[in-house]
């Protein structure tokens, strides 16, 4: 199930409060939802206001997870870089020019197998990830790519550091623990978080993850959260470190 689309909410986003909640680890675990978080996330916004993910993740990679838990009223994918509402209409979008994207493949596809990311789905040639749905050719994405992402191992630092130097200009990498998050240059979850406010009209967007690809969204976010578990680097620029989410949207909703 969706939310509504935002341009209903655009007239009463200023008198309402709105919340950004990374995915993976942060509203969604190896044991799934908690209950707890559900229940607060489904009376926050049964007061009117806005509960979106800010995640890395496609728009259906999200969603397939979440079918029938609680809906959406915004969407932030590709670790920024793209933008929709809850019924699936895109808000903002960037991508890399193909030519990019051709050299950033031939240096890293045989050796880790990426997953092609274009804010809604992913394709991929290999079965690394289960069944994903393949493609011919990056002529096949006629509106472009947002990102690409594959597994590096205890390599990713040095892969995301090799990226960001290599690419510098075209493509802008993150490590999430193991993974590579590759998109466009001067994208991130910050980024994100910024053109969500334009386009609702707000000045404050709450926020909360669990991780350093979660950084830009965190010091964007205001007020922002995270676990007693997470970096230290992480907690160190947060508003508050909070047991669950459910916490977190409690503390907004009293503040």
């Amino acid at each position: 199930m969706l939310g509504f689309p935002l341009e209903l909410k655009y007239n009463t986003a200023m008198k309402k409060k709105v919340f950004a909640s990374d995915f993976d680890n942060t509203l969604h675990f190896q044991d799934g939802f908690h209950k707890k978080d559900l229940e607060a996330i489904k009376k926050f916004q049964s007061e009117g206001n806005l509960f979106g993910l800010c995640t890395g993740r496609s728009l259906m990679g999200s969603l397939e997870l979440t079918e029938g838990a609680l809906s959406f009223d915004f969407l932030i994918t590709v670790t920024g870089a793209c933008i929709f509402d809850g019924s699936k209409k895109v808000l903002f979008r960037k991508t890399v020019k193909k030519e990019s994207w051709e050299r950033f493949l031939a240096k890293y596809e045989v050796l880790y197998h990426p997953v092609l990311n274009t804010g809604y789905q992913i394709y991929s040639h290999y079965d690394d990830y289960g069944k994903i749905e393949d493609y011919s050719s990056l002529d096949d994405f006629k509106e472009g790519l947002c990102g690409v992402s594959f597994y590096a191992g205890e390599k990713s630092d040095l892969v995301r550091e090799e990226i960001n130097r290599e690419f510098k200009g075209e493509i802008e990498a993150y490590a999430n623990g193991p993974f590579i998050d590759a998109i466009p240059y001067g994208c991130s979850k910050g980024e994100g978080i910024q053109e969500l406010k334009k386009i609702l009209g707000v000045e404050e967007i709450a926020g909360m993850g669990d991780a350093k690809n979660d950084l830009p969204l965190l010091k964007e976010a205001h007020p922002s959260f995270t676990f007693p578990s997470s970096p230290m680097e992480v907690k160190s620029v947060v508003t508050a470190v909070v047991p669950c989410l459910a916490d977190a949207i409690v503390f907004v909703e009293k503040n």
